[in-house]
């Protein structure tokens, strides 16, 4: 089953660190010459971004009564069960397609001055 994104939490994610291929994904194939050729092992190869970042507005209320940090919070929690489903998001690094992401990792958050930021990590499991 697959989760739409809240609509009442921004979807501006901060980029950090490295992400790229699965190393499942990638073949390597040795010949006798001692020679390497790397290749894909399927046409869709799932993208991973172990470290992503998302502020969110802890002071005012939106129209359900909550802050936008309760409201990612409660859909993490309700609707994706806790990270278990995954979800519709544009897709990062390309917003005119639509992917389907899990959680690699459970949320952290600090606080800054009402503004909280999230920090997770996103595995793409498709392309729409």
């Amino acid at each position: 089953m697959t989760m739409q994104w809240n609509p009442l939490v921004n979807k501006n994610l901060n980029l950090e660190g490295d992400y790229g291929l699965r190393e499942d994904n990638i073949v390597t194939l040795q010949f006798a010459s001692g020679k390497e050729r790397k290749y894909l092992k399927n046409s869709f190869t799932p993208m991973e971004y172990p470290s992503l970042s998302l502020e969110l507005d802890n002071n005012e209320k939106t129209k359900n009564g909550r802050t936008e940090l309760e409201e990612f919070q409660y859909w993490h929690s309700v609707t994706l069960r806790y990270g278990i489903l995954q979800f519709y998001f544009p897709r990062i690094g390309n917003p005119n397609q639509t992917g389907i992401y899990e959680f690699m990792s459970m949320p952290k958050y600090s606080d800054t001055d009402g503004i909280v930021t999230a920090e997770f990590g996103l595995r793409e499991t498709a392309v729409i």
